[in-house]
Formats: C-alpha cells, structure tokens, sequence
C-alpha cells in the first residue's frame, strides 16, 4: 500500500506517519480529558484510563457510546487499522455498531448474527454517529439496522439479530484444529525482530524487499497506543508470508488487557479483532510467492456468535481460511475456538485485492 498523504499547514506531507502520530497524540489527550464531561447511554461502564508515555488506552472505552438522539449514539473513540493511514478500522465499526445497538434491545437478548458493508472510509478525526433502527421485536429475536455516519453520510451498515438464550433442542460442534499451544509460540512482534536480528547477523536467509516489508510492519507496532490484543501465530514464517505459505493459518489472540467481566465487552472484543487478519489470509500464499499488492479493502464483514460464555483476555484460536480468489475480490472465513476446545464464533469477509506491479496464480 501506499503512504498517506495530508495536507499540513498549506503544504502537502508525504511523511504522513510522523504528522499523523502528533496529531493523533493531541487528539487522543484532550479526548482522555474531555471524557469526565461524556453524556453517556444506559449502558455506560465504570472505567479508568491508565495514561503512560505511550497512552496505554483502556479498551473498554471503544465501546462506550454517547446518546445524542433517539436511537442515535455518537463514537468519537476511533482508531486506525494502520497508522500510516488515519482512517478507522473496520473492526472498530463492527463493534461499535453492536454497542449502539444492544443500547436498544433488552439485558436478556444475545447477539447471535451480524451482517455488514463496508461503504466510505471513514477518517480518525471526526466522531462517527450509529444510527439504529428496529426492524422487529419479537418474543425470541429483535433484528436491528443500524446506520453508521460521518458528517451526514453512510459509510457503514450493519443488520444485527439477537435472541432470547433457549435449551438448545440438538447440539453438535466439529472438532478444535490440534496446533502448538500459545506458549509454544513467539509473540508477533517479538519474532520479527528475532527474525530481522538473525538476518542481520547473516544467520537467517531473507530477501531483501521481505527484509523491508518486515522493518516497515515493525515501524508500525511503534504507534502511540498500545495494541489492544496480542497475537501469537502457530506458524511466524507462513504468517509472515516470508516462507511459502498455506491457504489456512491459525494466530493465538488474546486482549492486551484484562478486562473487566461484563460479557458485553468480552463478545465485543471478540468481534472487532475479527477483522484483523481476514484479509491477510488471501494473500499469504501470494505473498510467499512474490506477489507485490497495491491495494487491499475489505468490502463486507459477517459474523456469527455460537456461545456467550468466553473471555476475550483468555487465548483464543483464530483460524483464517480462504476458498477462492477471482475477479478482483477474495473470500475468506474465520473460526474462532476458546482454549478449550469450543467454537466461539464463524466469520467470512469479502475483500478487494489490486496490484499495479504483478499478477498471482497459485
């Protein structure tokens, strides 16, 4: 992908990274300062923000709306997928849909189905409205639309379904995938720089560009907020896509935090790291192979919650797959397994793919 560019001071910037983390250092305090005067919805939690040099960013107020309407909840808690480009992370809309709409349905009702379009970026710096419409309520499920804006325009939707717990009438689940335990593995991070340290030291064979592509995503980790979940591939190198890599992969993934034990936040969590590495998954084995991506957009993201009963601060399996790549637009599916063995969550994702520079066919 290419750097962003902004407009600072009258003059164009490509060094967008440097300007965008002061500018997001700023807005990010008077935000921590501004939150003791927040007019909160009926949901609103109890919650400390433990400010350090690097903002270590409570997770929980993500998920905090305020009530500017009725059935309108604004989010001005936004946050990049990327700091290179300062627009909001999809799974953070995800989410924050979810959290206006469960405002509107009552304590009983469960999320089980969530169906959603990518439509506009939406940039960092301004507050983004949910707008949420009952489409039925009924004894066992309510279905609500809910209608993400930034200044008056769409630029997500999402249709949300509960319904009421029941005894389950047949119950069978496939077996959890056998891979190495987390401890078994090295953090994300971690292994790139071990990885880069060997190559340095001529102990570990790399290209050159992968070398750089590896430096750059190393760049990023050094954003100004602490990553909220921490992830722990069962295989670095086919993750990294700097070995030849498979069509399926599976990370450990746990909140960097421990959270608090409303299970609201922990199904929230869940969901808005679903859309981290979906994507990644049609390209790893391209990847591997040379192939050089220009662009990469998810355009939908669908989600299907199975059980109400995990901790998001627990690891948890994702297991990504991707069954066809054609036409431009790739499609791939998520599993999410607690530790024990249970599945917590389906995903599929839609995404867009271009390269100006090469073509892939595996």
């Amino acid at each position: 992908m290419s750097h962003a560019i902004l407009l600072v001071g009258g003059r164009w910037c490509k060094n967008a990274r440097c300007v965008f983390q002061v500018s997001e250092f700023a807005r990010q305090l008077n935000h921590i300062r501004s939150l003791h005067s927040t007019n909160c919805g009926r949901r609103a939690l109890n919650m400390d923000v433990n400010q350090s040099p690097k903002i270590r960013i409570n997770a929980e107020r993500f998920f905090q709306m305020e009530k500017i309407g009725e059935n309108v909840f604004r989010s001005t808690y936004l946050r990049p997928g990327s700091p290179r480009f300062p627009v909001v992370y999809g799974g953070l809309l995800f989410a924050q849909a979810l959290a206006a709409a469960e405002e509107t349905v009552s304590d009983e009702m469960r999320v089980h189905s969530m169906h959603s379009m990518f439509i506009l970026a939406a940039s960092i710096t301004r507050p983004v409205d949910y707008f949420v419409k009952t489409l039925r309520d009924g004894r066992s499920f309510c279905s609500r639309a809910v209608d993400a804006k930034q200044d008056g325009t769409t630029v997500f939707m999402c249709q949300i379904s509960f319904h009421l717990p029941e005894e389950a009438a047949v119950e069978h689940q496939i077996k959890m995938p056998s891979v190495p335990f987390p401890e078994e593995c090295s953090e994300l991070f971690d292994g790139i720089k071990r990885i880069l340290s060997e190559a340095d030291e001529g102990r570990y064979a790399i290209e050159s560009y992968r070398k750089e592509r590896l430096r750059d995503r190393l760049a990023e980790r050094d954003n100004i907020e602490e990553p909220l979940f921490e992830m722990r591939p069962t295989n670095l190198e086919e993750f990294l896509a700097i070995r030849m890599a498979q069509k399926r992969s599976f990370v450990w993934v746990r909140s960097s935090q421990k959270l608090s034990d409303d299970p609201r936040i922990h199904r929230m969590m869940a969901l808005y790291n679903t859309d981290s590495t979906l994507a990644g998954i049609a390209l790893k084995a391209h990847q591997s192979q040379g192939f050089v991506p220009s662009q990469v957009l998810s355009l939908d993201h669908s989600a299907w919650l199975h059980r109400d009963d995990f901790r998001a601060d627990d690891w948890m399996l994702y297991e990504n797959s991707t069954a066809i790549a054609a036409g431009g637009r790739a499609f791939t599916e998520g599993r999410l397994w607690a530790r024990d063995g249970r599945l917590v969550c389906s995903t599929t994702q839609e995404c867009l793919i271009r390269s100006k520079t090469s073509k892939s066919n595996l």
